[in-house]
Order: structure tokens, then sequence, then C-alpha cells
């Protein structure tokens, strides 16, 4: 738990903490605060337990800076088993301090984000079948990449957990929630999760491994990415050509000529242009919120991950 939990940015669970406090106008008992912290903390256990199961199906190196759980000799894949434990210390946290009538809605709605969460990674998964041979480019279902299939991965794979999650548990607490709020905070969360998966997938490829605490693999892991769905759409055929047959490889002078590719076709400034339109549009829907909530909720959460560098 020290290893896996505790190392990232820890907004996901600092946001249950944000959204209680600004809804009571920063006005809340120790005991309130206490069981915001708590719910905080198993969102950073889900966090955790997805990433350690992230790594291994990935066969990536490190995470948050520090080797991946199961790269640790001692560990290997027992991480499969170290992360089913993490995910168990959520429910058995919940059962401990919330025995009252939230106990019940708490448990079902972190069992609906995980299985929301673990849909999306398995449309990440087969977005390039396990019995696909990277090293042939003719197998590689470059015609799945697309701008639909990627909105799908990135709405349940992101979006619920990192989202969703956070501000629903702060609104349960706050006891404020109701059917319209929690539809407008579906749509702005879902909104957030797309602007929050392609700030990563840019930083993937273009983020410094030491700032962003991890070595970006999605052009070695073949994903269906931000980049890669626009590299699809906008290349010629001539840079197609060299796309899918460098895309997927391990060799780092073909991931350099992927990367080499993206400069030319101006994917970096594509993102700028994206990232600022994105940014405008989240503003609108939380413009759209009622009054009788407190939109700081959202513009809080919004602030800590507008033009993030890691």
């Amino acid at each position: 738990l020290e290893y896996n939990v505790p190392h990232g940015k820890l907004n996901r669970g600092l946001a249950v903490v944000d959204t209680l406090l600004i809804l009571n106008n920063y006005q809340i008992s120790q005991e309130d605060f206490k069981l915001a912290s708590i719910l905080g903390w198993c969102i950073e256990f889900l966090q955790a337990f997805f990433l350690i199961a992230d790594d291994i199906m990935d066969a990536s190196v490190t995470r948050r800076g520090q080797p991946c759980w199961y790269k640790l000799n001692d560990v290997k894949m027992t991480a499969c088993n170290d992360y089913l434990i993490v995910e168990s210390q959520i429910y058995i946290i919940l059962k401990k301090y919330f025995k009252n009538d939230l106990y019940v809605p708490l448990v079902d709605l972190f069992h609906q984000v995980s299985y929301m969460t673990e849909l999306g990674q398995l449309h990440d998964l087969r977005s390039l079948p396990p019995n696909v041979d990277k090293n042939s480019s003719d197998e590689i279902p470059f015609h799945t990449f697309t701008i639909e299939t990627y909105s799908l991965i990135v709405k349940y794979k992101t979006a619920f957990y990192s989202f969703y999650l956070p501000l629903y548990c702060g609104l349960i607490l706050s006891g404020k929630l109701d059917e319209n709020i929690r539809k407008q905070t579906l749509d702005i969360s879902i909104a957030m999760g797309e602007y929050f998966q392609i700030q990563d997938d840019y930083l993937d490829c273009y983020g410094d491994p030491e700032h962003i605490g991890k070595i970006g693999r999605d052009i070695e892991d073949c994903k269906c990415s931000w980049m890669v769905v626009n590299a699809l759409k906008l290349a010629n055929e001539e840079q197609l050509t060299v796309l899918k047959s460098n895309y997927g490889k391990e060799e780092p002078e073909k991931v350099k000529l992927v990367k080499e590719l993206y400069a030319q076709l101006n994917l970096e400034q594509l993102y700028k242009d994206y990232e600022k339109s994105a940014i405008e549009s989240m503003n609108q829907l939380i413009a759209k919120v009622p009054e009788v909530i407190n939109k700081d909720i959202y513009k809080t959460l919004l602030s800590k991950i507008a033009n993030r560098t890691k």
C-alpha cells in the first residue's frame, strides 16, 4: 500500500474534500472532514489497483517516478493478487466508516464506477487484439483507430473514476445531490475525462519522463491514442505508409520516425488548439449548472488539470 497508493498527485482524493468544503462554504464539522478524507483515500486505492493492473497489461516500466510494482524482483506476478487486495481494502474501509444510510449507495457507486472503468480498459486492450503480431504492419487494425473508438475508450476508462466519482462522493456527503445535478455532473465529468486522457496521450509523446514520472510507450504498445488517431486522419498516402510501417514497433529508430511524422503533421499545435477549445467548452457546461449548486466544485477541479504538464 505504501508503495502504490500515496505517491501520485492525489487530485481525485482531494477533489472529494474540496467538493464538500465548497458546497458548505468551508463550514463543515471535523467528522464530515474526516469522512470526506476517507472517501478520498478510497478513490486513491481504486486508482492504485487500476494502475498496478494496467502496468502489467501494458508491460510498463516506471510509474510515478519509480519502477512499476510488478517489476520489483520480490513481487513480479504476485502483483496480480496484490491489486485485488488493494481493491478489497476499499470495501473494508467503507464498511468500517459508513454504517449509516450512505453505505449501500457508496458501495454501489464504487462497484458501478469500477465496472465502467474496466469496460474502458477492455475497449483499450481490444483496440489491438492479443493475437495480432505488431511486427506485421498488415495485421495491425488501423481501420479501428477512429475518433469514435477513442471517445469510447476515454469515456469509460478515465472519466468515471477520475472525475465523476470524486464529485459524486462530495455531493452525496453534502446531501445536495438530485437527478438533474447528477446528469450535469456526469456530462462535465465526461468532458473533463476526455480532455485529461488527451493530455495524457500528448504527454506520453512530448512529456519529459523525469517530469511526468513514467516512460511513454503508446507508440511501442500500438495504442489507439489521440496522437495516432489524428495522424491517420491527416496523413497523405506516403505519410500513412511511414506511419503504418513503424507504429507499434519497439526499435527506437522506428519510434523516432513516428514522432518525426507527428511533427510534420503539426500535431503539437493541433493539441494546443484542441486544449483551448476544450477548456472553453467545459466552462460553458459549468455555466449551465443551476445556481443552487456552487459551480466552484467543477471550476476547482478543472483548474487542477488545465494546461497541466505532468
